[in-house]
């Protein structure tokens, strides 16, 4: 009976393979195609204003954090990554009112706050310990900061108030 089983099996397997095999793209004419790179990284922050479809406003206070990478994604969002021995925040601007931060996490904790150096309320996101994500809207662009390790809302909007 075991004998009977097994060769089932082997025959279902074999009948699989050779099915797989007979349907390769090159059998039935497709061709492989790569999608393009959305994503176009400059090293300097003079490219990054250069490349960006709009006037770039940048955090000017980041203190223990190194800029990392300066990218334009699809076009249209310049993103800049900075990182410390433990975060990494992530800063973006793009044209629009919508939440280009990526993260699409549901958070326990949102927050409203007004702030005098920014148009627009900023919506922050988190936990009881630390606030993770920051979105906000102009009426031109939107912007977000996010933060992987989780910062204190008095830090989040302090470097939120430097962005000119």
């Amino acid at each position: 009976m075991e004998n009977g089983k097994a060769l089932l099996v082997s025959a279902l397997l074999g009948g699989f393979f050779l099915t797989k095999k007979s349907l390769s793209r090159e059998d039935v004419g497709e061709r492989r195609t790569s999608m393009p790179n959305s994503i176009k990284k400059v090293q300097t922050l003079d490219q990054l204003k250069s490349v960006a479809p709009f006037g770039l406003k940048i955090p000017t206070r980041i203190e223990g954090y190194e800029r990392q990478r300066l990218a334009v994604i699809e076009g249209k969002i310049a993103e800049i990554i900075y990182t410390s021995e433990a975060d990494t925040l992530t800063y973006r601007m793009g044209e629009g009112e919508e939440d280009i931060s990526g993260d699409y996490n549901v958070y326990p904790i949102k927050l409203e706050a007004s702030l005098e150096e920014q148009e627009g309320d900023v919506l922050l996101k988190g936990t009881l310990e630390a606030i993770y994500v920051a979105t906000w809207s102009d009426g031109t662009y939107s912007y977000s900061l996010t933060s992987t390790m989780g910062l204190s809302p008095t830090d989040m909007i302090d470097i939120i108030q430097s962005i000119k």
